[in-house]
């Protein structure tokens, strides 16, 4: 089968599949820790139950004073909205209510009461003390899409962040995680343009990736921190997290868009596990079988590596082949950032014995990643031979790459 056939037909239905059941775990513990809402919710609608806070929420490694139907309320139909939600402010005093924006108040991590009023279709606050004034602050989307980009950091996601909470990709390395806290809204607002149009360029560098990921994807999250690399996490799944910088452009977010978000992809493709794996393939270790012990990856995060890594080979040659970046200051950097992504192919996967490990749908999967990052790489072998990127730190370095790799 073609790779691209592949990924356009067996993947897809396997995201399909993988949503469904992942919307269907959600939905039993909505109903077993808020019945009442979620006999309002629209049980069929399963957009509603993959809302990316709901896996953080119930992932707390202890319940936090955040209510879940604060979680809940916006995706209940006007005409049936409960009148009065208890709901919770953060530290900034901000209010964030899933499907309808922000609400700014000068009370910070305070508990107040979400009023409806269906006759005139408005919210108030109010708290013991009487009413809570406050700003209202509309939610952001990627322009055509249903991808929220998060304006201001949020509570659930400190666990995230800090460290406490498990299943997250691609920061095994990091070691420092929690050493500092993440900065989002200056970053974010200052990174809008370059996500936006990076959006606009996967979709026609890429389109049946950019269809992939548009299945997933619900929400970005841009933030600031030197300690911090970008990641995905089931714990918040349908997210991508992207560990930025003020001199970060477009082909940053092309790139981080193909990986981040190819986690989600793979983690909703792979729900069920055993369809893919003979054995836990998160208590089997790269070391097992190639014997480097400094390699702390398990099978389950080889497998994810080599996915993400042919979805980033796979994204910037199409932006090569069709030639999206003209000027030569960006090709250099494209060039740049395709030789630099094939250190991260055959780090260790290809070393095990597959036939212990995968089911036939299992090495179905890996010989399409295989040869789809192979095929690449090959192909772009003259181009990149003499390309010196072993100086390059884990997250690709422009300035780093042109002081051993100048333009002509």
């Amino acid at each position: 089968m073609l790779a691209q056939e592949y990924y356009t037909e067996t993947v897809s239905l396997a995201i399909e599949s993988g949503q469904g059941k992942l919307a269907d775990a959600i939905k039993t513990l909505v109903y077993q820790n808020s019945p009442d809402y979620f006999e309002l919710l629209d049980f069929n609608n399963d957009f509603i139950f993959l809302e990316p806070l709901l896996f953080a929420w119930f992932n707390q490694p202890t319940k936090g004073s955040l209510p879940l139907e604060q979680l809940l309320i916006g995706y209940i139909e006007e005409n049936i909205r409960p009148k009065k939600t208890a709901v919770h402010t953060d530290k900034q005093g901000i209010l964030y209510i899933p499907s309808i924006g922000y609400f700014k108040t000068s009370v910070p991590d305070t508990d107040l009461t979400l009023i409806w009023d269906p006759a005139s279709r408005s919210f108030s606050l109010t708290s013991p003390k009487g009413p809570v004034p406050f700003s209202f602050e509309p939610l952001l989307f990627i322009p055509n899409s249903r991808i929220e980009i998060l304006l201001y950091d949020h509570p659930l996601h400190q666990p995230i962040f800090s460290g406490s909470q498990q299943s997250i990709m691609d920061m095994e390395e990091n070691g420092a995680r929690g050493a500092e806290p993440p900065e989002v809204e200056t970053i974010t607002r200052f990174q809008i343009g370059n996500l936006k149009q990076a959006w606009n360029t996967l979709a026609v560098a890429c389109p049946y990736q950019f269809n992939d990921i548009s299945a997933v994807a619900r929400r970005v999250v841009i933030f600031s921190c030197s300690s911090l690399w970008s990641f995905a996490t089931v714990s918040a799944h349908g997210t991508a997290f992207f560990s930025c910088t003020p001199a970060d452009g477009e082909l940053f977010f092309i790139a981080e868009l193909a990986h981040q978000f190819g986690h989600n992809v793979l983690n909703a493709s792979l729900a069920d596990k055993e369809d893919y794996f003979k054995v836990n393939p998160d208590e089997i270790f790269v070391s097992s079988w190639t014997g480097n012990m400094k390699d702390g990856r398990n099978l389950f995060s080889a497998f994810h590596g080599l996915y993400t890594t042919t979805k980033v080979a796979e994204a910037l040659d199409a932006c090569l082949t069709k030639d999206v970046f003209p000027k030569d200051i960006d090709k250099h950097e494209l060039i740049g950032r395709i030789a630099d992504n094939k250190r991260r192919y055959k780090t260790g996967l290809e070393k095990a014995d597959h036939s212990k490990l995968l089911t036939e749908a299992g090495m179905e999967m890996y010989r399409e990643m295989d040869n789809l990052c192979g095929s690449i790489y090959e192909e772009r072998k003259e181009l990149i031979a003499n390309l010196k990127v072993s100086n390059q730190p884990f997250v690709f370095n422009y300035p780093q790459y042109v002081s051993e790799n100048p333009r002509e």
